[in-house]
């Protein structure tokens, strides 16, 4: 799988890594770096935004090209100064989703992996993902906008990292983020609707 992945993702003109050599029960790829977005923003928090925008307007890139991601976790976005690639493509979500799907889940678990250590203030986030999430095609927002929904509920639990833990409380700013994301300044909060 991961080498198909890597072949149509370099093809579409995606920063991959270039695989040099392959056998029966191995290959050899390019190297892009250690660093990544995840260690960027535990270290450098909002002073890591410049990178964190960088990645997203690539995620934006992949997404236009027809492509999407793996696992699309800020420990798989390499970083230097700049975006340096994306690594780790070891499954296919196409298998089990739609593309639309699959390209959802790519800002989903991307936001989930950064949002809690970059820590930006809620003005700043919201004018992010408005600049971003505004050149998603339509039906990716679509599905966004039904998880914000399915995901709404728990922005009103307590945001208690020692009670919760950090992947809850992470998922809960992605809810919050999600639902301010899609829901207009003088409208009311999304509707819980039961539409599994």
């Amino acid at each position: 799988i991961e080498l198909a992945r890597l072949a149509a993702l370099r093809e579409a003109g995606i920063q991959v890594p270039e695989v040099h050599h392959v056998a029966p029960d191995y290959f050899v790829m390019s190297y892009l770096g250690s660093n990544d977005l995840a260690r960027a923003l535990r270290e450098q928090g909002p002073q890591a935004y410049g990178l964190w925008m960088a990645a997203m307007e690539h995620l934006l890139l992949v997404h236009a090209r027809g492509q999407y991601l793996s696992q699309c976790f800020a420990r798989n976005i390499i970083v230097s100064s700049r975006f340096e690639g994306l690594i780790d493509f070891e499954d296919d979500p196409l298998e089990v989703m739609t593309l639309e799907q699959a390209q959802a889940r790519d800002w989903l678990i991307y936001l989930q992996s950064t949002l809690f250590n970059l820590a930006l203030e809620p003005d700043r986030l919201d004018a992010a993902l408005r600049a971003v999430l505004s050149r998603e095609s339509e039906p990716v927002r679509a599905v966004l906008r039904h998880a914000a929904r399915r995901l709404s509920w728990l922005r009103h639990l307590p945001t208690n990292r020692r009670i919760w833990g950090k992947d809850f409380v992470s998922l809960q700013a992605v809810g919050a983020a999600m639902v301010r994301h899609h829901q207009p300044h003088n409208e009311s909060p999304l509707p819980e609707k039961n539409d599994a």
